[in-house]
């Protein structure tokens, strides 16, 4: 069986000033029946018409994933449908929560998971119809097959020029082009990516964006591990920096859980 298409909402670049990240939860009736699944799931296959139905798609680009404990039962639906005939037992990678490295106390913690079954990313130039296209694709689920107390939306936006609301400029160390975005994202066996999807809390007061010092400037510097102004890594970057945790800690450790276990 050949690999499916990437989804182009992985790999393609966007000038998309908004965006929402939403996380949906079923409920445990739905999980358990099957035909139920197989609707959400053909619900999911058909992301990208059901984005054509909003009253102005000009500039609209969706994606959809699953989660893990959502993806392990539909591969137990197709196997037992024979659909999967051809593929290795093991073509799924055995994902684990990430852990990265605390400074502080010395050891390994495990990130803090909310969990998930469907994750829907959208970007546009237009904060109405990516409202519009949040309710649209909810309504091409099957009935009541959502626990709304859990799905979360989390709204997006660009802010100075691409840099974080903390002032410092975002991505900078992402793969630049979209043949090489793709060659990181997208596994060349299956055409599948995976995503982790995490939430910071900002202490405003502490970051000041508006105007700082010099001297908080530097300080700022020595937390993220970059120089504000340009986004250049400083020549002696602290064990706790923003850098090195997310390049030391979750970011290797995640690439040793993810692929340890896994045969190409």
């Amino acid at each position: 069986m050949a690999a499916a298409p990437s989804q182009p909402t992985v790999f393609e670049p966007s000038d998309a000033q908004y965006g929402i990240f939403y996380w949906i939860h079923l409920n445990g009736k739905a999980l358990d029946n099957c035909n139920t699944v197989q609707n959400i799931v053909k619900s999911c296959s058909r992301i990208h018409h059901t984005a054509q139905r909003v009253d102005d798609p000009t500039g609209l680009k969706v994606g959809v994933g699953f989660g893990k404990k959502f993806l392990k039962q539909i591969t137990e639906i197709l196997k037992r449908k024979k659909e999967l005939q051809g593929l290795r037992d093991n073509f799924l990678l055995l994902a684990e929560r990430v852990k990265y490295q605390d400074w502080k106390i010395g050891k390994k913690i495990v990130l803090p998971s909310k969990g998930g079954d469907i994750f829907v990313h959208a970007k546009g130039n237009n904060v109405g119809t990516l409202y519009e296209f949040q309710h649209v694709f909810y309504n091409t689920l099957p009935h009541k097959s959502v626990d709304p107390e859990k799905t979360s939306i989390t709204r997006g936006f660009t802010f100075q020029h691409h840099r974080d609301i903390s002032g410092y400029m975002d991505g900078i160390a992402n793969p630049a082009t979209t043949e090489e975005r793709r060659n990181w994202a997208v596994l060349s066996n299956t055409g599948g990516s995976f995503v982790i999807t995490q939430k910071w809390a900002h202490r405003m007061d502490t970051v000041k964006v508006e105007r700082p010092d010099d001297a908080i400037v530097d300080q700022q510097n020595q937390w993220i591990g970059r120089k504000r102004e340009n986004g250049r890594l400083l020549e002696d970057i602290q064990p706790r920096a923003h850098v090195n945790l997310m390049r030391k800690g979750s970011r290797i450790h995640l690439q040793y859980t993810v692929l340890k276990d896994y045969e190409g």
